[in-house]
Protein backbone atom coordinates (compact mmCIF):
# COMPACT_ATOMS: atom_id res chain seq x y z
CA UNK A 1 0.00 0.00 0.00
CA UNK A 2 1.17 3.52 -0.88
CA UNK A 3 3.27 5.26 2.49
CA UNK A 4 0.35 8.31 1.23
CA UNK A 5 -2.19 6.84 1.31
CA UNK A 6 -1.26 5.20 4.89
CA UNK A 7 -0.03 8.70 6.38
CA UNK A 8 -3.72 9.57 5.41
CA UNK A 9 -5.22 7.42 7.15
CA UNK A 10 -3.30 7.83 9.84
CA UNK A 11 -3.83 12.08 9.99
CA UNK A 12 -7.66 11.64 9.35
CA UNK A 13 -8.12 8.95 12.46
CA UNK A 14 -5.79 11.18 14.67
CA UNK A 15 -7.92 14.58 13.18
CA UNK A 16 -11.13 12.50 13.58
CA UNK A 17 -10.31 11.30 17.05
CA UNK A 18 -9.23 14.87 18.16
CA UNK A 19 -12.20 17.02 16.94
CA UNK A 20 -14.85 14.08 18.15
CA UNK A 21 -13.45 14.83 21.38
CA UNK A 22 -13.23 18.58 21.17
CA UNK A 23 -17.21 18.45 20.53
CA UNK A 24 -17.75 17.74 24.13
CA UNK A 25 -16.80 21.04 25.33
CA UNK A 26 -19.06 22.39 23.02
CA UNK A 27 -21.95 20.65 24.62
CA UNK A 28 -20.56 21.50 27.99
CA UNK A 29 -20.62 24.99 26.94
CA UNK A 30 -24.48 24.20 26.11
CA UNK A 31 -24.27 24.61 22.32
CA UNK A 32 -27.37 22.92 20.49
CA UNK A 33 -26.44 23.06 16.84
CA UNK A 34 -24.09 21.15 14.91
CA UNK A 35 -21.84 23.94 13.97
CA UNK A 36 -17.98 24.38 12.03
CA UNK A 37 -16.71 21.23 14.69
CA UNK A 38 -19.69 19.30 13.78
CA UNK A 39 -19.47 19.23 10.27
CA UNK A 40 -15.80 18.95 9.62
CA UNK A 41 -16.14 15.40 12.59
CA UNK A 42 -18.31 14.18 10.06
CA UNK A 43 -16.84 15.34 6.95
CA UNK A 44 -13.22 13.35 8.46
CA UNK A 45 -15.53 10.44 8.80
CA UNK A 46 -16.76 10.48 5.71
CA UNK A 47 -13.35 10.47 4.04
CA UNK A 48 -11.93 7.69 5.79
CA UNK A 49 -15.29 5.50 5.25
CA UNK A 50 -14.80 6.62 1.62
CA UNK A 51 -11.19 5.50 1.56
CA UNK A 52 -11.64 2.39 3.22
CA UNK A 53 -14.56 0.90 0.59
CA UNK A 54 -11.67 2.02 -2.59
CA UNK A 55 -8.83 0.18 -0.82
CA UNK A 56 -11.95 -3.00 0.07
CA UNK A 57 -12.78 -2.57 -3.45
CA UNK A 58 -8.75 -2.59 -5.17
CA UNK A 59 -8.16 -5.91 -2.70
CA UNK A 60 -11.56 -7.79 -2.85
CA UNK A 61 -9.72 -11.01 -3.84
CA UNK A 62 -7.77 -10.91 -0.49
CA UNK A 63 -10.48 -10.34 1.76
CA UNK A 64 -11.34 -13.77 1.55
CA UNK A 65 -7.94 -15.20 3.42
CA UNK A 66 -10.21 -14.97 7.11
CA UNK A 67 -12.87 -16.16 8.22
CA UNK A 68 -12.96 -13.16 10.58
CA UNK A 69 -12.94 -10.88 7.76
CA UNK A 70 -15.92 -13.06 6.08
CA UNK A 71 -18.14 -12.09 9.20
CA UNK A 72 -16.99 -8.63 9.60
CA UNK A 73 -18.07 -8.51 5.52
CA UNK A 74 -21.61 -10.59 6.01
CA UNK A 75 -22.25 -7.92 8.81
CA UNK A 76 -21.59 -4.86 6.88
CA UNK A 77 -24.17 -6.47 3.98
CA UNK A 78 -26.41 -7.42 6.75
CA UNK A 79 -26.78 -3.83 8.45
CA UNK A 80 -26.83 -2.46 5.16
CA UNK A 81 -30.08 -4.59 4.13
CA UNK A 82 -31.53 -3.66 7.47
CA UNK A 83 -31.16 -0.25 6.89
CA UNK A 84 -32.84 -0.37 3.68
CA UNK A 85 -35.92 -1.92 5.18
CA UNK A 86 -36.01 0.13 8.53
CA UNK A 87 -34.33 3.69 8.08
CA UNK A 88 -35.76 6.64 8.12
CA UNK A 89 -32.66 8.45 7.96
CA UNK A 90 -30.64 6.42 5.67
CA UNK A 91 -27.67 8.44 5.13
CA UNK A 92 -27.00 8.88 8.73
CA UNK A 93 -27.44 5.05 9.93
CA UNK A 94 -25.37 4.10 7.07
CA UNK A 95 -22.58 6.74 8.19
CA UNK A 96 -22.77 5.35 11.70
CA UNK A 97 -23.52 1.50 11.41
CA UNK A 98 -20.43 1.30 8.57
CA UNK A 99 -18.13 2.74 10.61
CA UNK A 100 -16.52 -0.05 13.07
CA UNK A 101 -16.47 -2.97 9.92
CA UNK A 102 -14.82 -0.31 7.40
CA UNK A 103 -12.29 0.69 10.33
CA UNK A 104 -11.60 -2.87 10.26
CA UNK A 105 -11.20 -3.44 6.52
CA UNK A 106 -9.30 -0.41 6.35
CA UNK A 107 -6.60 -1.31 9.16
CA UNK A 108 -6.84 -4.83 8.18
CA UNK A 109 -5.41 -4.08 4.37
CA UNK A 110 -2.87 -1.38 5.88
CA UNK A 111 -1.15 -4.76 7.67
CA UNK A 112 -1.81 -7.33 5.37
CA UNK A 113 0.10 -5.23 2.84
CA UNK A 114 2.62 -4.02 4.91
CA UNK A 115 5.43 -6.01 3.94
CA UNK A 116 8.17 -5.16 6.44
CA UNK A 117 5.98 -3.78 9.20
CA UNK A 118 6.85 -0.42 8.51
CA UNK A 119 3.91 1.31 8.86
CA UNK A 120 2.59 -0.78 11.92
CA UNK A 121 5.53 0.47 13.48
CA UNK A 122 4.68 3.85 12.81
CA UNK A 123 1.66 3.50 14.45
CA UNK A 124 2.74 2.10 17.49
CA UNK A 125 5.38 4.72 17.82
CA UNK A 126 3.26 7.15 17.73
CA UNK A 127 0.05 6.33 19.64
CA UNK A 128 1.91 7.53 23.00
CA UNK A 129 1.83 11.13 21.17
CA UNK A 130 -1.84 10.32 20.25
CA UNK A 131 -2.66 9.13 23.76
CA UNK A 132 -1.36 12.07 25.63
CA UNK A 133 -2.95 14.73 23.13
CA UNK A 134 -6.34 13.19 23.61
CA UNK A 135 -5.58 12.66 27.87
CA UNK A 136 -4.58 16.62 27.86
CA UNK A 137 -8.26 17.59 25.71
CA UNK A 138 -9.99 15.21 28.08
CA UNK A 139 -8.19 17.24 31.03
CA UNK A 140 -9.56 19.99 29.24
CA UNK A 141 -12.96 19.11 29.45
CA UNK A 142 -13.02 17.97 33.08
CA UNK A 143 -11.76 21.34 34.13
CA UNK A 144 -14.52 22.71 32.14
CA UNK A 145 -17.16 20.79 33.46
CA UNK A 146 -15.58 22.85 36.83
CA UNK A 147 -16.05 26.13 36.07
CA UNK A 148 -19.87 25.67 35.34
CA UNK A 149 -22.12 25.83 38.12
CA UNK A 150 -21.11 24.57 41.58
CA UNK A 151 -17.47 23.65 41.87
CA UNK A 152 -17.98 20.29 43.76
CA UNK A 153 -21.38 19.30 42.05
CA UNK A 154 -20.03 19.64 38.56
CA UNK A 155 -16.89 17.57 39.28
CA UNK A 156 -18.85 14.68 40.52
CA UNK A 157 -20.59 14.66 37.18
CA UNK A 158 -18.81 11.26 34.97
CA UNK A 159 -18.46 12.05 31.77
CA UNK A 160 -18.31 9.46 29.19
CA UNK A 161 -15.50 11.63 27.00
CA UNK A 162 -12.84 9.30 29.14
CA UNK A 163 -13.22 6.18 27.00
CA UNK A 164 -11.90 8.54 24.45
CA UNK A 165 -8.63 7.72 26.18
CA UNK A 166 -8.81 4.18 28.27
CA UNK A 167 -10.15 2.74 24.68
CA UNK A 168 -6.53 3.45 23.96
CA UNK A 169 -4.87 1.19 26.58
CA UNK A 170 -4.45 -1.92 25.01
CA UNK A 171 -1.73 -0.03 22.73
CA UNK A 172 0.42 0.28 25.78
CA UNK A 173 1.00 -3.91 25.48
CA UNK A 174 2.40 -3.07 21.90
CA UNK A 175 5.08 -0.23 23.41
CA UNK A 176 8.36 -2.03 24.49
CA UNK A 177 9.67 0.56 26.32
CA UNK A 178 8.32 -0.34 29.77
CA UNK A 179 8.52 3.18 31.33
CA UNK A 180 6.65 4.89 28.83
CA UNK A 181 4.05 2.11 28.87
CA UNK A 182 3.48 2.48 32.58
CA UNK A 183 2.95 6.19 32.03
CA UNK A 184 -0.02 5.04 29.49
CA UNK A 185 -1.42 2.81 32.19
CA UNK A 186 -1.15 5.30 34.91
CA UNK A 187 -2.66 8.37 32.93
CA UNK A 188 -5.53 6.32 31.95
CA UNK A 189 -5.85 5.21 35.63
CA UNK A 190 -5.90 8.87 36.80
CA UNK A 191 -8.22 9.50 33.75
CA UNK A 192 -10.62 7.03 34.81
CA UNK A 193 -10.81 8.11 38.64
CA UNK A 194 -11.55 11.64 37.56
CA UNK A 195 -14.15 10.44 35.27
CA UNK A 196 -16.16 8.76 37.91
CA UNK A 197 -17.27 6.12 35.05
CA UNK A 198 -17.55 2.53 36.85
CA UNK A 199 -17.73 0.61 33.73
CA UNK A 200 -13.96 2.50 32.83
CA UNK A 201 -13.12 1.49 36.79
CA UNK A 202 -14.16 -2.26 36.26
CA UNK A 203 -12.14 -2.97 33.41
CA UNK A 204 -9.00 -0.48 33.35
CA UNK A 205 -7.95 -2.42 37.50
CA UNK A 206 -7.82 -5.75 36.02
CA UNK A 207 -5.99 -4.46 32.96
CA UNK A 208 -2.95 -2.84 34.97
CA UNK A 209 -3.10 -6.06 36.98
CA UNK A 210 -1.72 -8.55 34.08
CA UNK A 211 0.63 -6.21 33.33
CA UNK A 212 1.95 -6.05 36.21
CA UNK A 213 2.14 -9.77 36.24
CA UNK A 214 3.75 -10.41 33.07
CA UNK A 215 5.87 -7.73 33.77
CA UNK A 216 7.10 -8.39 37.37
CA UNK A 217 5.82 -11.48 38.49
CA UNK A 218 5.72 -13.94 36.27
CA UNK A 219 9.49 -14.26 35.49
CA UNK A 220 11.96 -16.64 36.09
CA UNK A 221 12.55 -18.20 39.50
CA UNK A 222 15.64 -15.90 40.11
CA UNK A 223 13.66 -12.57 39.61
CA UNK A 224 10.49 -13.81 41.20
CA UNK A 225 10.75 -11.86 44.33
CA UNK A 226 12.20 -8.71 42.57
CA UNK A 227 9.05 -8.71 40.58
CA UNK A 228 7.13 -9.20 43.24
CA UNK A 229 7.55 -6.43 45.66
CA UNK A 230 7.58 -4.37 42.40
CA UNK A 231 4.51 -5.51 41.31
CA UNK A 232 3.71 -4.84 44.94
CA UNK A 233 5.09 -1.49 44.83
CA UNK A 234 3.00 -0.83 41.97
CA UNK A 235 -0.11 -1.97 43.23
CA UNK A 236 0.47 0.32 46.28
CA UNK A 237 0.79 3.42 44.44
CA UNK A 238 -2.09 2.60 42.41
CA UNK A 239 -4.30 2.42 45.91
CA UNK A 240 -2.72 5.32 47.08
CA UNK A 241 -4.11 7.17 43.88
CA UNK A 242 -7.57 6.12 44.46
CA UNK A 243 -7.51 6.83 48.09
CA UNK A 244 -6.06 10.19 46.94
CA UNK A 245 -8.46 10.89 44.97
CA UNK A 246 -11.12 9.61 46.92
CA UNK A 247 -10.63 11.66 49.68
CA UNK A 248 -10.40 14.76 48.05
CA UNK A 249 -13.86 13.77 46.88
CA UNK A 250 -15.20 13.16 49.96
CA UNK A 251 -15.90 9.81 49.15
CA UNK A 252 -17.47 9.47 46.03
CA UNK A 253 -15.41 7.38 44.04
CA UNK A 254 -16.25 4.54 46.55
CA UNK A 255 -19.90 5.96 46.97
CA UNK A 256 -20.32 5.48 43.38
CA UNK A 257 -18.95 1.69 43.75
CA UNK A 258 -20.95 1.23 46.80
CA UNK A 259 -24.31 2.13 45.00
CA UNK A 260 -23.83 0.23 42.16
CA UNK A 261 -25.54 -2.41 44.27
CA UNK A 262 -29.02 -0.02 45.10
CA UNK A 263 -28.63 1.65 41.85
CA UNK A 264 -28.99 -1.02 39.39
CA UNK A 265 -26.34 0.83 37.60
CA UNK A 266 -28.24 4.08 36.97
CA UNK A 267 -31.58 1.96 36.42
CA UNK A 268 -30.31 -0.34 33.75
CA UNK A 269 -32.25 -2.98 35.10
CA UNK A 270 -35.27 -1.31 34.04
CA UNK A 271 -33.62 -0.60 31.14
CA UNK A 272 -33.12 -4.02 30.44
CA UNK A 273 -36.10 -5.27 30.84
CA UNK A 274 -37.82 -2.31 29.03
CA UNK A 275 -36.22 -3.56 25.88
CA UNK A 276 -36.66 -7.03 26.39
CA UNK A 277 -40.46 -6.95 26.72
CA UNK A 278 -40.72 -4.95 23.50
CA UNK A 279 -38.54 -7.19 21.95
CA UNK A 280 -41.12 -9.63 22.97
CA UNK A 281 -44.52 -7.81 21.64
CA UNK A 282 -42.74 -7.91 18.42
CA UNK A 283 -44.30 -9.89 15.24
CA UNK A 284 -41.70 -12.45 13.87
CA UNK A 285 -40.40 -10.52 11.17
CA UNK A 286 -39.03 -7.57 13.52
CA UNK A 287 -38.08 -10.34 15.96
CA UNK A 288 -36.16 -11.97 13.00
CA UNK A 289 -34.84 -8.84 11.31
CA UNK A 290 -34.71 -6.33 13.83
CA UNK A 291 -36.49 -2.61 14.19
CA UNK A 292 -33.19 -0.39 12.69
CA UNK A 293 -29.94 1.19 13.54
CA UNK A 294 -30.46 2.29 17.03
CA UNK A 295 -34.13 1.78 17.47
CA UNK A 296 -34.09 1.85 20.97
CA UNK A 297 -33.30 5.66 21.17
CA UNK A 298 -35.33 6.28 18.22
CA UNK A 299 -38.43 4.21 18.09
CA UNK A 300 -38.89 2.34 21.75
CA UNK A 301 -37.92 5.92 22.96
CA UNK A 302 -36.87 4.98 26.67
CA UNK A 303 -35.76 8.41 28.64
CA UNK A 304 -34.54 9.35 31.61
CA UNK A 305 -33.98 13.07 32.62
CA UNK A 306 -35.94 13.95 29.17
CA UNK A 307 -32.97 12.61 27.09
CA UNK A 308 -33.74 8.92 25.21
CA UNK A 309 -31.54 6.34 25.95
CA UNK A 310 -30.09 3.14 24.13
CA UNK A 311 -30.26 -0.25 25.73
CA UNK A 312 -27.03 -0.11 27.41
CA UNK A 313 -26.10 -3.87 26.65
CA UNK A 314 -24.94 -4.40 23.38
CA UNK A 315 -26.74 -7.95 23.17
CA UNK A 316 -29.41 -6.47 23.92
CA UNK A 317 -29.43 -3.79 21.50
CA UNK A 318 -28.44 -5.24 18.95
CA UNK A 319 -31.18 -8.13 19.32
CA UNK A 320 -33.92 -5.26 19.12
CA UNK A 321 -32.37 -3.02 16.16
CA UNK A 322 -30.85 -6.01 14.13
CA UNK A 323 -32.86 -8.92 15.39
CA UNK A 324 -32.14 -12.79 15.29
CA UNK A 325 -30.38 -12.79 12.36
CA UNK A 326 -27.85 -10.02 13.43
CA UNK A 327 -27.40 -11.40 17.23
CA UNK A 328 -26.61 -14.47 15.56
CA UNK A 329 -23.66 -12.56 13.37
CA UNK A 330 -22.61 -11.14 16.56
CA UNK A 331 -21.86 -13.94 18.37
CA UNK A 332 -19.97 -15.99 15.38
CA UNK A 333 -17.78 -12.51 15.57
CA UNK A 334 -17.25 -12.61 19.33
CA UNK A 335 -16.74 -16.48 18.87
CA UNK A 336 -13.84 -15.76 16.31
CA UNK A 337 -12.27 -12.92 18.33
CA UNK A 338 -12.44 -15.43 21.35
CA UNK A 339 -10.26 -17.96 19.65
CA UNK A 340 -7.99 -15.37 17.62
CA UNK A 341 -7.02 -14.29 21.45
CA UNK A 342 -6.34 -17.50 23.02
CA UNK A 343 -3.94 -18.10 19.71
CA UNK A 344 -2.45 -15.17 19.63
CA UNK A 345 -0.67 -16.58 22.84
CA UNK A 346 1.30 -18.94 21.32
CA UNK A 347 2.40 -16.87 18.63
CA UNK A 348 3.36 -13.22 20.03
CA UNK A 349 2.79 -12.52 23.43
CA UNK A 350 2.26 -8.66 23.34
CA UNK A 351 0.24 -9.01 21.03
CA UNK A 352 -1.58 -11.74 23.11
CA UNK A 353 -1.94 -9.36 25.86
CA UNK A 354 -3.42 -6.16 23.64
CA UNK A 355 -6.08 -8.33 22.65
CA UNK A 356 -6.77 -9.66 26.07
CA UNK A 357 -6.86 -5.98 27.18
CA UNK A 358 -9.27 -5.56 24.47
CA UNK A 359 -11.36 -8.20 25.06
CA UNK A 360 -12.09 -7.42 28.72
CA UNK A 361 -13.27 -3.79 27.69
CA UNK A 362 -15.47 -5.35 24.79
CA UNK A 363 -16.90 -7.77 27.26
CA UNK A 364 -17.92 -5.24 30.38
CA UNK A 365 -18.57 -2.33 27.89
CA UNK A 366 -21.02 -4.68 25.59
CA UNK A 367 -22.72 -5.78 28.82
CA UNK A 368 -23.40 -2.54 30.86
CA UNK A 369 -23.04 0.42 27.97
CA UNK A 370 -22.93 0.56 23.99
CA UNK A 371 -20.09 0.14 21.65
CA UNK A 372 -20.85 -0.44 18.59
CA UNK A 373 -23.89 1.90 18.25
CA UNK A 374 -21.85 5.09 17.68
CA UNK A 375 -19.40 5.79 15.23
CA UNK A 376 -16.80 6.69 18.18
CA UNK A 377 -14.14 4.91 20.65
CA UNK A 378 -14.91 1.26 19.74
CA UNK A 379 -12.71 1.95 16.39
CA UNK A 380 -9.28 1.75 18.42
CA UNK A 381 -10.40 -1.77 19.59
CA UNK A 382 -11.13 -2.66 16.11
CA UNK A 383 -7.86 -1.27 14.84
CA UNK A 384 -6.15 -3.87 17.25
CA UNK A 385 -8.27 -6.62 16.02
CA UNK A 386 -7.74 -5.45 12.30
CA UNK A 387 -3.88 -5.20 12.23
CA UNK A 388 -3.25 -8.22 13.92
CA UNK A 389 -5.41 -10.44 11.90
CA UNK A 390 -3.26 -8.09 9.02
CA UNK A 391 -0.15 -9.09 10.00
CA UNK A 392 -0.92 -13.04 10.29
CA UNK A 393 -2.69 -13.17 7.23
CA UNK A 394 0.30 -12.02 4.81
CA UNK A 395 2.12 -14.34 2.78
CA UNK A 396 5.77 -14.37 4.71
CA UNK A 397 3.28 -15.31 8.30
CA UNK A 398 1.10 -18.12 6.57
CA UNK A 399 4.13 -20.61 7.41
CA UNK A 400 2.90 -20.57 11.15
CA UNK A 401 0.28 -22.95 10.96
CA UNK A 402 -1.50 -21.25 8.54
CA UNK A 403 -4.29 -24.33 8.69
CA UNK A 404 -4.73 -23.77 12.31
CA UNK A 405 -5.30 -20.03 12.06
CA UNK A 406 -7.96 -19.69 9.01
Amino acid sequence: MKKTIVYTVFLFYVLWSILTLQQAIEMYSGVQNIGILGYATILLLLLIEALSLAIIILNFGKLFTSRLNVIVLFWMIYIVFSALINSENLFLDLRETLWWPLTYFLFYFIAYNDKNDRFINLLIKYIPFFFIALSLQYASIRLSSLSLGSLFAQMLLSINQVFFVVLLLPFAFLIKKKSLKYFILFLGLLATLLSFKRSAMTFVTPILSIAIYYDFIKKSRNRMLKGFFIGVAILFFTFFIFMYLDSITHGYITDRLIMLEFDEGSGRIDIYQTVWEAFQKKNWENQLFGAGHNAVRNKLNIKSYEIALSAHNDFLEILYDYGIIGLGLYFLFIVRILQRTFLLRKVNIEYYLAHLAVLIIFIIMSMVSHLILYPTYFAYLVIIWAITEGQMRKPKNRNIDYEYIA
